[in-house]
């Protein structure tokens, strides 16, 4: 194998040129997630977590709304002598 100006040549064809090489960049650049779009996701992930906990927390005064609830109404069917089958 003879190191000569043409075996360079044909060696330096197969690499992209600056042209392809910025093209292929910009393609990359334009295909990855940014740090905005980052930031957006995290903030919908804060705000969807902020739900669920909001959520729960209904729930668990819905919970003790209805166990009081079911109470007042065993100890009033008791006292007016309706048999109360929840």
């Amino acid at each position: 194998m003879e190191l000569s100006k043409e075996y360079f040549d044909e060696r330096l064809a197969r690499f992209p040129t600056s042209e392809e090489m910025q093209q292929g960049f910009t393609q990359l650049r334009e295909e990855l997630a940014n740090k905005q779009d980052i930031n957006t996701l995290y903030n919908k992930l804060d705000d969807l977590i902020k739900e669920t906990r909001t959520y729960h927390q209904e729930m668990q005064v819905l919970r003790h709304q209805v166990q009081t609830m079911s109470e007042w109404i065993k100890q009033a069917a008791k006292r007016i002598g309706v048999e109360y089958k929840p």
